[in-house]
């Protein structure tokens, strides 16, 4: 009987002080064997290195930590891959868990097929402040329109709700095993994305690979005000990133190798989805400045007020709040109109007219 293949758990960090000894527990509680721990720390400034070695150095587990100047997300992703020597990668983020049994179950169904190139499961939130998440996020799995324990990804890219949200419909890595060869394939992800890198990499390997899913819950994502995700959410970023994956499906070669009728498919898709973003900011931009005009209005009454009154608490407060839900949406759109996606509009409507698709204004 031939040995079970050794699996790479990748673990980027970067200041990750606060939940790595929880991330780590995890890896060391693997029901699995063999396995080695591969940490790449992106710089952290925090007591990161220190945790690590102080829960590795006696554990008898093969392992490496390997620090090294700021590299980015997507950069320091790739590092870690690049250190492994597993024939299987499973990552687990710094502040996610695992079940003890997570990668035992998704190699046993890796191994069923030598044409899966991931495998995925269900996850839990972690809520570790009062961070809240929209509900539409928690099951992200039933957005699919049928999902078995092995099938085509193709299949999947072709599901008529691939791009109605939630668009990740897989999951944070931390809930998928890959195939180390995938990457000679389909490459490593992508450093001009910041949010949706995960996904465009799930999408990459859908159109090239059968995918396993398990239908359980083997990991937990944690949700904080402090992780990147929830700051690329206030500051605009992953509204941003999500168009530019949207750019990208539509024209880069690593779609290019889709059925026609597919790549067509999701080119129109892309195409339905970004004229939608236009007509959601516009109408987004005409209600922000209504609101700052029923705003000022509201803030010449107060000032009336104030010259009869020496304070109106309560009255303040309620301004304030409005005023930072308006300095949100403000922020949002000035995140789109100072990037290129407005400009990109015009070479947008040129390219659908170019594909055959129906253009309008």
């Amino acid at each position: 009987m031939p040995s079970p293949p050794l699996v790479s758990i990748c673990i980027p960090t970067y200041n990750a002080e606060a939940f790595i000894a929880d991330a780590l527990d995890c890896a060391l509680a693997q029901t699995y064997t063999p396995i080695e721990i591969v940490i790449s720390d992106d710089g952290s400034s925090d007591r990161t290195v220190e945790i690590v070695q102080q829960l590795l150095d006696s554990k008898g587990i093969s392992w490496q930590l390997n620090t090294h100047d700021r590299l980015g997300i997507a950069a320091n992703w790739n590092h870690c891959i690049t250190l492994t020597h597993g024939k299987y990668i499973k990552f687990l983020f710094q502040d996610d868990t695992i079940t003890p049994d997570c990668i035992a179950k998704m190699v046993a169904l890796a191994e069923q097929d030598a044409e899966i190139g991931l495998v995925f499961a269900r996850r839990h939130i972690i809520h570790s402040d009062d961070t809240k998440l929209d509900q539409l996020y928690v099951d992200i799995t039933k957005g699919w329109t049928n999902l078995s324990a092995i099938q085509s990804g193709r299949s999947l890219l072709a599901d008529p709700k691939l791009l109605e949200a939630p668009f990740n419909k897989i999951g944070e890595p931390s809930s998928v095993l890959i195939a180390k060869d995938v990457f000679d394939k389909v490459g490593l992800f992508d450093p001009n994305l910041k949010q949706v890198l995960d996904l465009d990499m799930w999408l990459r390997i859908m159109a090239q690979y059968k995918i396993g899913y398990i239908d359980e819950i083997l990991a937990g994502f944690r949700v904080h005000r402090n992780q990147q995700s929830m700051q690329n959410a206030h500051t605009g970023a992953s509204w941003i990133d999500d168009w530019r994956l949207q750019f990208k499906m539509m024209g880069d070669n690593s779609y290019s190798l889709l059925p026609l009728e597919l790549q067509q498919s999701l080119i129109e898709m892309s195409s339905n989805r970004i004229g939608q973003t236009y007509e959601d900011l516009e109408s987004l931009r005409s209600q922000v400045l209504d609101a700052y005009g029923q705003l000022e209005k509201a803030g010449e009454l107060i000032e009336n007020l104030y010259k009869e009154l020496e304070t109106l608490p309560i009255i303040t407060a309620q301004l304030d709040l409005t005023s930072a839900h308006l300095e949100q949406s403000y922020a949002r759109i000035a995140a789109m109109e100072s990037s290129k996606f407005w400009k990109l509009k015009e070479s947008w409507l040129r390219l659908k007219r170019t594909l055959g698709l129906k253009a309008e204004e």
